[in-house]
């Protein structure tokens, strides 16, 4: 491939993943649409969760407790009735009932702390979208009026407290983000450097799509279909898991971490260590060396990075890496061969 064509590629592929918040959750795993911890105050009405009122330490939990997050859900009240969503059971977000259904949005950005728990930077909004009310780069400088907890945190679950019911809510989804290198604004409203960054995760789907990794490797968790190479639900947490190989002409056998370095020796030169097959009809054998190797002329070590945040999202919702991640096109580290083979 010329150095044009890989800089066309490259263009596309970086158009491609600057996606919509809303694509975002589109393309990530299946959940069950209720983000929530199961609550006795609230039942399961036509699918959306219903309660006349709650206390404020009786309200809706998020079962994820998170630092940078993704939120979405519709809500649905009476005129008068009102509830108020808190993130990290911090920050809050009025929901005001027009008795329509209303979809709500938020990108966020926690706090930062310094080793000693001293706060660096505040917390942010990259967007909300309340019904009609959009806001953008709005800085947050600490916890709200009745907010759940008064001191700031890295992280924390989020709430719905509702004040005056009857108050319905359906499809939520509250997911991990990485907004690490997004720039507070000098005030709120200012602009941010988020336009100089891409969605990573996007654009690791994007690429695994394109080089027609599908065709062989499944991403859904249990699927009985048969493919030439390991399902990859699963096998790239946060916390790398080990998974076993076979190396060598001889088949020596031993457990590898699944980690960054895993990935990009597979890709490189996947003939050198075979995963063995961790279930169905051939579990316990090596999977047979088909997978062609991919030169740093074809696919680059930031690409492989970027595919490897998007496979990390192929986990159940404590093992899964986050849903977008803006950043710049850079591997996180050096692929470093020398230290693979020490691995």
């Amino acid at each position: 491939m010329s150095g044009n064509a890989r800089r066309h590629t490259l263009a596309v592929l970086t158009i491609v993943a600057l996606t919509s918040f809303q694509a975002a959750l589109a393309q990530a795993p299946a959940a069950s649409g209720n983000a929530f911890r199961d609550n006795p105050d609230w039942s399961v009405t036509d699918g959306a969760l219903t309660t006349q009122s709650t206390p404020k330490d009786r309200g809706l939990v998020t079962r994820a407790t998170l630092a940078d997050s993704i939120t979405a859900f519709e809500y649905r009240a009476p005129a008068g009735a009102r509830a108020t969503f808190f993130v990290q059971g911090r920050y809050a977000f009025e929901l005001v009932g027009n008795g329509n259904w209303v979809p709500f949005s938020l990108r966020f950005r926690a706090p930062r702390f310094d080793p000693g728990y001293n706060k660096l930077e505040n917390a942010f909004v990259l967007e909300m979208h309340n019904g009609a009310d959009l806001r953008r780069n709005a800085i947050i400088e600490g916890p709200s009026t009745g907010a759940i907890w008064g001191g700031e945190d890295r992280r924390g679950p989020a709430f719905i407290v509702v004040q005056q019911g009857p108050f319905a809510v359906r499809n939520s989804r509250h997911d991990g983000a990485d907004f690490e290198q997004v720039k507070l604004p000098k005030s709120s409203g200012g602009e941010t450097n988020e336009k100089e960054l891409q969605d990573l995760v996007a654009l690791g789907k994007n690429t695994f799509t394109q080089l027609g990794c599908e065709a062989c490797h499944l991403v859904e968790a249990d699927s009985a279909a048969v493919s030439s190479g390991p399902n990859l639900f699963g096998l790239f947490r946060t916390d790398p898991r080990n998974r076993e190989v076979v190396e060598g002409g001889e088949g020596h056998r031993f457990q590898i971490k699944a980690g960054r370095e895993y990935l990009h020796r597979s890709v490189r030169a996947p003939a050198e260590q075979l995963a063995v097959a961790e279930s169905g009809p051939t579990k316990g054998q090596p999977y047979l060396p088909v997978m062609p190797p991919f030169p740093r002329e074809t696919l680059s070590d930031a690409q492989i990075d970027a595919i490897g945040d998007y496979l990390a999202t192929l986990n159940e919702p404590q093992h899964r890496g986050p849903l977008t991640k803006l950043a710049t096109l850079a591997p996180s580290a050096p692929y470093d061969p020398l230290a693979d083979a020490m691995q």
